[in-house]
């Protein structure tokens, strides 16, 4: 079954629907953001139980983990790159955060390009109902005059003991891939993206956030 036909299936679809309907946007906040929860998880659930384990999403899931290297590994000297020189020009005590997103805008290259994929997408992206993706995929950075400059592996969350985080996925498909701890966050922790909403991201937004506290002398 290819991935038109199953996110066509009438479970996914039901699920999809809901997602996007009117009916549950005007639910009181705190109503909304259970039945999103119950629907992100029920449709993650059974998009990840229907996924299909073959040599093409491998290739898939592999172009995606290093388009996700790509993106912190921009994110990482970027930063570094704000407050080394935002320090040199001011004499207040810099900080910059720096997250790293799934691309806001729908994969152009996701073969299902209907309006209910794309409303659901939006939805996953910018509703906040899933607080563990608020700060973004893997780890974000913070830089200030008291942290310990890190390096890019340790942002990675990357070692010698662990090179590949395929945990939950099946060892032998998904051996020597250098999946990325970022990969693991945002399929495994989260509770919206299935393996099926990742295999075809290939955008990632970064932001900054730069604030400068300059001391008052009295």
């Amino acid at each position: 079954m290819n991935i038109k036909d199953i996110l066509e299936d009438p479970r996914v679809v039901m699920l999809e629907e809901s997602i996007v309907s009117e009916e549950t946007a005007l639910l009181s906040r705190e109503k909304w953001e259970t039945v999103m929860i119950f629907l992100m998880e029920s449709r993650k659930q059974l998009l990840d139980s229907l996924f299909d384990y073959n040599e093409e999403n491998a290739r898939l899931l592999m172009e995606f983990n290093q388009a996700a290297r790509k993106a912190l590994t921009e994110m990482y000297h970027r930063a570094y790159e704000l407050y080394d020189t935002i320090s040199q020009t001011t004499t207040g005590e810099v900080a910059v955060e720096a997250r790293c997103f799934l691309g806001y805008e729908y994969s152009s290259i996701h073969p299902v390009q209907t309006q209910r994929a794309k409303d659901v997408w939006g939805q996953f992206i910018g509703s906040g109902c899933d607080v563990l993706y608020e700060n973004g995929i893997g780890f974000n950075l913070t830089i200030d005059k008291d942290t310990q400059r890190e390096s890019l592996l340790h942002l990675l969350f990357l070692d010698e003991q662990e090179d590949n985080w395929n945990l939950g996925l099946p060892p032998e498909w998904s051996k020597d891939m250098g999946l990325l701890f970022a990969f693991h966050d945002v399929w495994d922790h989260s509770k919206a993206f299935s393996l099926y909403d990742l295999l075809y991201v290939r955008e990632f937004n970064n932001e900054y956030k730069i604030s400068i506290d300059e001391k008052i002398k009295s």
